[in-house]
């Protein structure tokens, strides 16, 4: 994982942000059902649901595929990948997902 910049995974495939964080030099997201988290080297973001929106027994398959269609178009559109250095473009990332 040398030349990515950009790394998107589930909570299904990495249970501890921190085995990825701590191995890898690039932002990496995690997401699961009820979130997400946004990482680069000490940085953390965390976005949860609120308690009361989340439903209980519904059908997720799809959901990281529209969470990832999402990031990759907010990341295009917003020109977010032509940013000079992963700490502007984490930050760049954060805004995108906390509106």
């Amino acid at each position: 994982i040398e030349n990515i910049d950009i790394l998107l995974s589930s909570e299904e495939d990495v249970a501890d942000i921190s085995q990825v964080v701590n191995k890898f030099d690039g932002i990496f997201i995690l997401h699961n059902s009820f979130g997400s988290k946004v990482a680069y080297k000490d940085n953390l973001f965390e976005f949860n649901i609120e308690k009361v929106l989340k439903l209980e027994n519904i059908n997720v398959l799809g959901a990281g595929d529209i969470f990832a269609g999402f990031l990759i178009k907010e990341i295009f559109e917003k020109r977010i990948f032509e940013l000079n250095s992963k700490t502007v473009i984490f930050q760049h990332i954060i805004k995108s997902l906390d509106f």
